[in-house]
């Protein structure tokens, strides 16, 4: 599911730039720029870790089952990515530099739970 809102041709933004259908708005865009567009529903992912603790601080910890690799990226709540990694087994993330704030946690590229920073 995903909100679209209807600007007129004449709209500022739309100055200076092709509006034709395929092409990409932004001058210097990327097909890629979307990657990190959250769902407006949380979807779980298969039960392959636990996460702790919630909220946290400066440490966050994934613990996947035994065998089980996955990639993770924290999104934060406008979509940015603040941190990624790969791993397997029990994982200490340094959150020092994140700010307080709700994060999104994304496993494997689905959504594994909502998390807060204090």
């Amino acid at each position: 599911m995903f909100r679209l809102e209807r600007y007129a041709p004449d709209f500022p933004a739309f100055v200076g730039r092709t509006l034709t259908p395929g092409a990409l708005l932004e001058l210097n865009g990327t097909a890629g720029a979307c990657v990190n567009i959250l769902p407006t529903e949380e979807e779980k992912a298969p039960v392959l870790l636990s996460y702790y603790p919630n909220p946290f601080n400066d440490e966050l910890t994934l613990e996947l089952a035994p065998g089980k690799a996955v990639d993770y990226q924290l999104i934060d709540v406008v979509g940015r990515l603040r941190m990624q990694g790969m791993g397997s087994g029990k994982m200490r993330l340094s959150t020092r530099d994140l700010n307080s704030g709700i994060y999104y946690l994304i496993v494997n590229g689905q959504s594994a739970g909502k998390l807060v920073k204090r």
